[in-house]
This record gives structure tokens, C-alpha cells and sequence, in this order.
């Protein structure tokens, strides 16, 4: 039997996540992120290339739809990291 495996995130997507939360974190325009289809430990990389560390031990969760909330500060700004599981969304956005 062989095997196919199917990778979502190639490095340009990467890329254009880290991008996005760059400007995210700058504050200058961008107040929030949403990104359809994403495990959120695959953009736990990405955070922490911004000094931000996820503790997944912490996550608050509800049950069968694996809807998620974590809050982190980052250049003195909080932030909300939030989504859905079961629909395939995630958000990362300035609280205000």
C-alpha cells in the first residue's frame, strides 16, 4: 500500500502568515487575523518567532466542536487567540 500525505502549509503560506502577523503586532493597520483550515499548533511556530509562547496545557476548550481561547500579551498589546476546530478556523486579534 502506499502512502500520500497532503501538506497544507507550504513555506510561501508560511511566509505570508508571518507576514500578516507582523503587521498584526506592528499595530499599524491590520487589528486582526483569520486563518481558515489550520491546526492552531501549526501557527504556534509562527508565534513564537515573535517571542510568544502558546501553553496548550492551558487552552480553555468546550467540548465536542473543540472551540478554543487563549490570551497573550505581546509589545504590552493583549491579544485574543481563538477558533473552532470541528469548522476549521482560527483568529488572532488585538483586544481592545
Amino acid at each position: 500500500m502506499n502512502k500520500v500525505e497532503i501538506k497544507l502549509l507550504t513555506s510561501q503560506l508560511k511566509q505570508q502568515i508571518h507576514d500578516k502577523l507582523e503587521q498584526l503586532f506592528a499595530g499599524n493597520i491590520i487589528k486582526e487575523v483569520k486563518i481558515d483550515l489550520f491546526c492552531p499548533s501549526e501557527i504556534f511556530e509562527n508565534l513564537e518567532k515573535f517571542g510568544i509562547i502558546i501553553d496548550d496545557e492551558q487552552w480553555d476548550i468546550n467540548g465536542w466542536q473543540y472551540d478554543y481561547w487563549q490570551y497573550f500579551k505581546h509589545n504590552d498589546k493583549k491579544y485574543s487567540f481563538n477558533g473552532c476546530g470541528y469548522y476549521g478556523y482560527m483568529t488572532i486579534k488585538e483586544e481592545t
